[in-house]
């Protein structure tokens, strides 16, 4: 069996970058009613990125856009997924897969897996998940790109500052932090981590209605919105 190892930021942007290409030349995906029946320990590699794409949002369909946006959001089954990809990769056994996902779930939503109750998931205060406003936290991956690229190169300084949720109500709800900015400037893409967190200052009545919210990027002019529900279906163990 193999030991836990550290779930780095890369590992996770790797899983990001092979869903960029899933996202723009596959174009359809299976149906992800059908696979959440099945129990994720043998979800396939193509039901992971099905999973994983599916739960995507992007503007890459807007022609008149120079920043791309590709919105990948760390839902408890896109946690899932991921890990299932790094199993089948490094041909970890059950219990090391187990303890894998503990370990990003936790690192990424501040989540926990009861074992003992067929996969119900449970906060870091330990209350029982039952919708999305009981989560805690929520991590986003951005990947941004610069379409105008080598003619501009947009100031990216205060990028943390046009990035924002913003419900069906009008309310807005500022990252706890956005991680990765490695240059002041957008040269032709970047990827950065985005933390939301629900727990404090009316997040959870943000989250009343959970279908209905978007991901809002205005750091580059013109805002580009994204629709970025916050889904959590019922994984089966």
């Amino acid at each position: 069996m193999l030991g836990v190892r550290k779930i780095s930021p890369g590992a996770l942007i790797l899983a990001g970058s092979v869903l960029v290409i899933i996202a723009v030349l596959a174009g359809c995906y299976a149906s992800r009613g059908d696979i959440f029946l099945q129990p994720f320990s043998s979800w396939t590699s193509r039901d992971c990125l099905t999973v994983i794409a599916s739960s995507m949002s992007h503007n890459l369909n807007m022609a008149e856009d120079d920043i791309q946006v590709i919105a990948t959001p760390y839902y408890p089954h896109v946690i899932a997924a991921i890990n299932r990809l790094q199993e089948l990769q490094y041909k970890w056994d059950s219990t090391a897969a187990r303890m894998h996902l503990d370990v990003l779930l936790h690192s990424s939503a501040g989540l926990y897996i009861d074992w003992t109750r067929r996969s119900e998931l449970v906060t870091s205060a330990g209350r029982y998940v039952r919708k999305p406003s009981d989560i805690d936290s929520l991590l986003v991956l951005l990947t941004i790109a610069n379409r105008s690229y080598p003619l501009k190169y947009p100031e990216i300084v205060d990028l943390e500052k046009g990035i924002f949720l913003r419900n069906t109500r009008g309310d807005s709800l500022r990252p706890r932090f956005v991680w990765g900015r490695a240059r002041n400037t957008l040269i032709r893409e970047e990827r950065y981590f985005v933390r939301f967190v629900f727990s404090r200052d009316g997040g959870r009545e943000f989250l009343r209605d959970p279908a209905h919210v978007s991901l809002v990027v205005s750091s580059f002019g013109r805002a580009i919105t994204l629709p970025l529900p916050v889904e959590l279906p019922r994984l089966t163990l």
